[in-house]
């Protein structure tokens, strides 16, 4: 048998007849390999892309739970504020009602605000008596009264004054206040009528007492000093307006008049009214004193500031 002739398109009879064929096959197993390259490249790609799509996810559910706490930190942190700030509120709320409780007792209607107070019942013409309860009170010799001044204190409220007190609160407010006030006087004075029967308005009015025997004297002031309703039987020379109320969330003992005859006024009697008020302030859980003068009520701004500091 004899030798095969080679596979060459110059060997064979095929490849004679068809001289491409060989280029052709080889053609034909060059795209092949080519789609065979492609298919591996695609599932290089795939591959890639299922890595790129797995970091990617992994990277998103890193950053998922980075979230996840960060909410949670926050959540935790609008808690904590959240609880802090209900806190906060409840104290205030009970800072507030205590408050509220405070002016309330301070404000009863038929408590005796003068009767812890019996060495400043009254005084005469040898002056007022000390008070063992405050250190600030000034001595007997140290005020000076003109013969025969002889004055008691009463209290009252004001939706139960009489006719005749009213009157002269009214009057009394007029001499005083109308010069202050200038032309806003007729606006301020309608407020201040208003002002002065309030059942919240409490009073401390200064009574002239008669002359004559001083233990007389004495046991009327024990009568009239003890009676909610003041005694209208004895001249009035002055009177103090004050009430209990909140300033800035704080109970205080507000003076909203203390007004005084001439024929008293300069004679330490002011001094003695507002140190009592400060006593009945603090007899009753006050805070602070509070009152407002008209900057052009130059003798009550010098009183102030030079007497009650």
């Amino acid at each position: 048998m004899g030798k095969s002739p080679s596979l060459s398109p110059n060997n064979t009879d095929e490849g004679k007849l068809f001289p491409n064929s060989l280029r052709f096959s080889t053609y034909k197993i060059d795209k092949q390999a080519a789609r065979d390259l492609e298919k591996e490249r695609q599932r290089e790609s795939a591959a890639l892309t299922l890595s790129l799509v797995g970091n990617a996810a992994r990277g998103t559910c890193q950053q998922w739970k980075q979230d996840q706490q960060q909410q949670q930190q926050q959540q935790r942190e609008d808690d904590e504020k959240e609880r802090g700030c209900l806190l906060l509120f409840m104290q205030i709320l009970e800072k507030k009602k205590s408050v509220d409780q405070i002016v309330k007792s301070a404000s009863a209607p038929n408590k005796d605000h003068l009767s812890s107070f019996p060495t400043f019942r009254h005084h005469n013409k040898s002056g007022i008596k000390s008070n063992p309860l405050s250190s600030t009170i000034s001595p007997v010799s140290d005020i000076k009264y003109h013969s025969g001044l002889c004055l008691y204190l009463a209290q009252g409220r004001g939706d139960k004054l009489s006719s005749r007190l009213k009157h002269y609160v009214k009057g009394v407010l007029k001499a005083n206040m109308e010069g202050p006030y200038g032309s806003e006087w007729p606006a301020e004075e309608k407020v201040k009528h208003r002002e002065m029967v309030a059942p919240e308005a409490h009073y401390i009015f200064v009574h002239e007492a008669a002359k004559g025997n001083a233990n007389q004297m004495s046991e009327f002031v024990e009568i009239s000093y003890s009676a909610y309703c003041v005694d209208d039987r004895d001249p009035i020379v002055g009177f103090v307006h004050y009430r209990f109320t909140t300033e800035e969330e704080l109970p205080v003992l507000y003076v909203y008049e203390l007004q005084l005859e001439p024929c008293v006024q300069r004679k330490g009697l002011g001094e003695f009214l507002m140190q009592l008020i400060e006593l009945i302030a603090h007899k009753n859980r006050m805070d602070a004193v509070v009152l407002t003068v008209q900057k052009e009520n130059m003798s009550a701004l010098n009183f102030y500031i030079n007497k009650m500091r």
